[in-house]
């Protein structure tokens, strides 16, 4: 199919719905889009799963066992693959799980009161 007048392959709708479904929820549930795309995620975003393992120690991921990343490979991470402007300042690692409300979603304003409000005292 057409869209745009660019032709929309099966890659590119797997790749939709996994961005859609990181950005909306913030997660993935690796078996429920397996079922859903009718592929087997892990196997098929094996190489993209490697390369976000650093990211881990922020709470976004989760590293393998003795897997390790510090802010300058983080940092390094994005400067590689985004504009100057993008790349943070800063990296905080923080070891709990984030703030939640109950649908799940991530409590910004618990957040702000975690990094933003306590970076003011």
């Amino acid at each position: 199919p057409l869209h745009k007048a660019y032709i929309v392959s099966a890659e590119d709708k797997i790749r939709r719905e996994t961005i859609m479904r990181t950005m909306c929820d913030l997660s993935l549930d690796y078996a429920a889009m397996s079922e859903k795309l009718g592929i087997a995620f892990e196997s098929h975003f094996a190489k993209e799963l490697a390369a976000l393992a650093p990211f881990a120690a922020d709470g976004l991921v989760t590293l393998k066992p003795g897997a390790e990343a510090s802010e300058e490979d983080l940092r390094a991470f994005v400067a590689e693959r985004l504009a100057a402007f993008k790349v943070p300042v800063r990296v905080i690692f923080w070891h709990e799980t984030l703030p939640r409300n109950a649908n799940g979603k991530i409590v910004k304003a618990e957040l702000r009161k975690l990094f933003v409000d306590a970076d003011a005292t």
